[in-house]
């Protein structure tokens, strides 16, 4: 094995060839990066040539307007995206009450985690990143002593967890809680030791493209060859430094000598006066910059991954400061490498996939100019008169105010200082205005389509909506897809981390469904151990957002149509309000938690039947979700297990199918017959209406008869007909036809 100085000369070398590669002179990634970065940020009056990113001189009798459109645009799509609420679940692998409950604990795990990650803010920083820079990455490792947490305490002697009997004070091992249980003591007597200490934990932490590499070939870090390597590069303080890592006072001066202090390769230059615009310096302190006097000691902390090989079973880990110093040199910890790589778009072409702001920049920038330009036309109009004297001086005309005419002279030569009057815009002007902001909107993806006056095209009538929303999906959706596939990747490092590091116990905190506050002791060795009966998977039907109008619209329709046997229950033959419920609850994971519960009560009473046990009389009970039952039921009795079963197995199997059944069946009967008698009143309400307005109608043509026979006598007298009305409006007023 190559010495320390010899690796250190490789890993070197290496890193700084990759960060080549991402800068070079033409087709620069950093540089399409950079630039949009400062787009976003509103500094549009840039330049790039050679590394270097620039900000242009401007003239100052011109205008320099920005109008971030495409700032605008990106908050849009941004919002669209943020709207993915994926719904994460561990999937038993086994129909076994043990690996439903496996599961299940791994179910509470992965909302704890992301709870105690901020996982929102790290969703947003990833589809920011993606969409400015094309590529996202997050990162999962193990971070030591990252937080002060209440730690479950153990028995030194024999290593039992310690538990505190409430009423005495006591404090007592597993065993001996064990036995108070059997004797029939609740569990509401015991709580579990603990005291606050100093832990690690599951780390996560959003990259930026701008602070990794790899090579470009790579489709994916998945898909690193075990000669290629991947580098992770951060800013850090020499006390995290010190903090992190063994070394000498030597190692630890020659850093402080170490003056230059940056990841990137391009230069960042501010030409000008900066007033008003974004220094460009700011678009990016975490990784740039060269040390100055005041700030604290810094360095460039590299971290290097490699592939699992034949050389290195578990791949390589290697932290090194470029140059200076290998900080640690070791076998991966984690077996595999703790990144996952986010993309904006295929990488079918480079592993730096394209993003979705460097398509704006272009119209942007001619918006910028057009609307520049128009704001000096204003200009030279409202000044276009002024006949000014020669006394005046230059820097007494208005920044804005276009630029004169100097050493002119009148019709009697008097020296002067006159404007001309402005040429008329041409007729093309304005319209090349409204182009541009068409494209804008074009190329922004249809972001915009539901702000416009009127659907885009021939979406009429009641499926411009529903046509929209699959426009936007269609267009979108391979990007859904891919950020629930890589998020779920995401989750397993998440709970490998916690497989490989995690004590035996430890406490940890949930929000629920229901909004509640959920505390559970996890225990490692008992429910993750080395072989898995689980996966995670994401809910197809959570990856693409909706809104519920849409959702409520779409399921009326299949209601009216011969689709409406969707919602038909195939055991009663009778609409299913929980199939509407559940499809126009938009994943409601609430719901699903439910039927979760009685999934897992299912097949406990499964692996009591299984066991010859008889179930209690009462069961099942009528408030039940009996479609979750009858469903696990159904699961069991069509396998070749259960065709091998005894016969007294096979009929208590069936018995308690046709007993959930049958409850089923009444309470169907019931909503029926409350159905049929709300609309048996309906009806009868309806026809008693109608009854008393053909009465009503009847009495007034028969009192109109009468004042017309009594008009040959006393024309006067048109009192019949206004009591008669009266008489049939009564004191609620006229009926109603």
């Amino acid at each position: 094995m190559a010495d320390k100085a010899e690796r250190l000369a490789d890993y070197t070398t290496d890193y700084d060839r990759l960060r080549a590669q991402k800068a070079r002179n033409v087709g620069s990634v950093e540089l399409r990066i950079l630039t949009n970065l400062a787009f976003v940020s509103g500094e549009h009056w840039v330049g790039a040539q050679n590394r270097v990113l620039f900000t242009r001189r401007r003239d100052p009798n011109k205008l320099h307007l920005v109008f971030n459109i495409a700032a605008q645009m990106l908050g849009k799509i941004m919002g669209r995206l943020s709207s993915i609420a994926p719904v994460f679940r561990a999937r038993a692998d086994k129909q076994d009450p043990s690996s439903i409950a496996n599961a299940a604990v791994v179910d509470k795990l992965i909302k704890a985690l992301d709870e105690k990650l901020d996982q929102p803010s790290r969703t947003w920083e990833i589809l920011w990143w993606a969409a400015v820079g094309g590529v996202a990455f997050e990162y999962v490792p193990w971070v030591k002593d990252a937080t002060m947490e209440p730690m479950p305490q153990f028995d030194e002697a024999t290593g039992e967890l310690l538990w505190t009997h409430v009423a005495s004070g006591e404090q007592i091992p597993e065993s001996l809680r064990q036995q108070a249980l059997a004797q029939g003591a609740p569990k509401e007597q015991f709580e579990v030791v603990e005291e606050m200490v100093l832990t690690g934990d599951v780390g996560s932490e959003v990259l930026s493209p701008l602070q990794v590499f790899l090579d470009a070939s790579v489709r994916s870090i998945d898909d690193l060859a075990p000669d290629q390597a991947v580098y992770i590069a951060k800013i850090r303080t020499l006390g995290w430094i010190e903090a992190n890592y063994d070394l000498d006072k030597t190692t630890i001066q020659n850093i402080k000598d170490a003056r230059e202090v940056r990841i990137l390769s391009t230069d960042l230059k501010q030409f000008g006066d900066p007033t008003g615009a974004v220094h460009l310096q700011d678009l990016i302190p975490r990784i740039q910059g060269t040390r100055t006097d005041n700030d604290p000691d810094l360095a460039v902390v590299v971290e290097r991954y490699q592939p699992i090989s034949k050389k290195h079973p578990r791949g390589q880990y290697t932290a090194f400061i470029p140059g200076e110093q290998i900080l640690l040199d070791e076998d991966n910890p984690y077996g595999f490498i703790p990144l996952v790589d986010f993309h904006w778009g295929p990488t079918v072409a480079s592993f730096w996939s394209n993003d979705y702001v460097s398509d704006l920049i272009a119209p942007q920038r001619f918006l910028n100019k057009r609307l520049s330009q128009l704001g000096e036309q204003a200009n030279a109009s409202i000044y276009a008169n002024e006949l000014l004297g020669p006394a005046l001086k230059r820097e007494d005309i208005a920044a804005d105010y276009p630029a004169p005419i100097e050493n002119g002279l009148n019709e009697q030569g008097a020296k002067m200082v006159q404007r001309r009057d402005p040429p008329d815009l041409p007729s093309w002007f304005m319209q090349s205005i409204d182009l541009t902001l068409k494209l804008l909107r074009e190329v922004a993806g249809g972001v915009d389509l539901f702000q416009e006056s009127k659907f885009p095209g021939q979406m009429r009538g009641p499926m411009a909506v529903p046509m929209l929303q699959e426009l936007l999906d269609t267009q979108w959706g391979n990007l859904y897809r891919h950020l629930g596939q890589r998020m779920g990747k995401v989750k397993e490092m998440r709970v490998n981390r916690v497989k490989e590091f995690y004590p035996p116990f430890r406490t940890l905190h949930y929000t629920d469904n229901s909004m509640k506050d959920e505390v559970f002791i996890f225990q490692t060795s008992e429910i993750l151990r080395a072989g898995t009966d689980y996966s995670i998977t994401v809910e197809r039907g959570s990856l693409v957002p909706e809104m519920r109008a849409l959702r409520e619209a779409r399921i009326r329709e299949h209601l009216q149509s011969p689709l409406s046997v969707l919602y038909i229950d195939e055991r009663t033959g009778r609409v299913d309000k929980e199939k509407i419920a559940a499809d126009l609850s938009m994943g409601d994971a609430g719901r699903e938690d439910a039927e979760a519960k009685y999934r897992k009560l299912t097949m406990h009473l499964i692996e009591r039947m299984w066991q010859g046990q008889p179930l209690p009389p009462q069961i099942p009970m009528p408030f039940w979700n009996l479609r979750v039952v009858m469903d696990e039921l159904e699961s069991e009795m069509a396998t070749m297990e259960f065709l091998g079963a005894s016969p007294e197995i096979q009929e208590g199997f069936v018995a308690f199918w046709n007993k959930c059944r049958e409850l089923l069946m009444e309470a169907s009967e019931r909503r029926q017959e409350g159905a049929d008698n709300q609309q048996i009143q309906g009806a009868v309400a309806q026809a008693a209406q109608q009854a008393a307005a053909k009465a009503a109608a009847e009495a007034i043509d028969m009192a109109l008869e009468q004042v017309k026979a009594s008009q040959q006598v006393a024309p006067q007298a048109p009192e019949a007909l206004a009591q008669a009305m009266a008489a049939q409006q009564g004191p609620q007023g006229p009926p109603r036809g």
